[in-house]
């Protein structure tokens, strides 16, 4: 019964803390829209704000009834020296493969499709503010630190993938990731958007992040990391694009 509450909590909490974060930015992005006239940043920044601030709000209540210091939800510093050493690794993965990318979608269609917006300086510099900053921390401290802690109280042991092992709180908490990227409506309940690639992808990075958070009990790596992973990828296809330009 432990496993099953646990579950239905990171559930529901997965769910309903985005929703309302949706709901907080669609309420308040009118008074940034003279930031943002073209709709690239402001609000997913005000999204992932409020994600954060609710989260964390979350975290502040259960650590209280729980007993469990910050430290323990992975607000520490531990093996940092580690962290960093496969932060700037991941870097260099992460270069060579979005550099690759973005060959391959210029060979195939363009990069229209990755790119939807107009490049002016605005835009190019508010989208890669965003993705280097908010996204790790937003999404770690909801997916890690929440939802991990949650479900490591009742869901033990590990899992062995290709390798190595990783936690069973960590893979549950990579498939909720995933599914967090597929997009629908309750009231008709019906699917919006569904990209399958996307979700095999934000599970593979989802194991990552938790092998880093089981290894560390910190959030520093998957926050690192995490932000690397949408920060890069964005500046090669906005670089690509104004070099096929030139």
């Amino acid at each position: 019964m432990n496993k099953v509450r646990d579950l239905v909590y990171v559930i529901a909490l997965a769910y309903l803390i985005p929703l309302a974060s949706s709901f907080s930015a669609d309420a308040t992005i009118g008074a940034f829209q003279v930031l943002d006239p073209d709709g690239v940043f402001a609000w997913r920044f005000l999204h992932h704000i409020v994600q954060t601030l609710l989260t964390a709000a979350v975290i502040v209540f259960l650590a209280a009834r729980w007993r469990r210091p910050a430290a323990q939800w992975g607000l520490n510093l531990n093996k940092s020296k580690w962290s960093m050493t496969m932060f700037w690794r991941y870097c260099l993965g992460c270069a060579i493969y979005s550099i690759v990318s973005a060959w391959l979608a210029m060979r195939a269609s363009g990069l229209s499709s990755a790119i939807n917006h107009p490049m002016t300086a605005r835009n190019v510099i508010g989208n890669l503010s965003f993705m280097f900053t908010m996204p790790g921390i937003s999404e770690e401290l909801l997916f890690r630190a929440l939802v991990m802690s949650i479900l490591s109280r009742s869901w033990q042991g590990k899992i062995r993938l290709t390798g190595f092992d990783v936690s069973t709180s960590g893979f549950i908490a990579s498939v909720v990731f995933s599914l967090a990227h597929i997009g629908f409506t309750v009231f008709p309940l019906r699917i919006t958007y569904l990209n399958p690639a996307q979700l095999l992808i934000a599970f593979g990075h989802g194991v990552f992040y938790a092998v880093m958070y089981d290894h560390t009990k910190s959030l520093l790596g998957p926050v690192l990391v995490h932000n690397a992973s949408d920060g890069i990828l964005a500046a090669v296809f906005y670089a690509a694009k104004a070099l096929a330009k030139v």
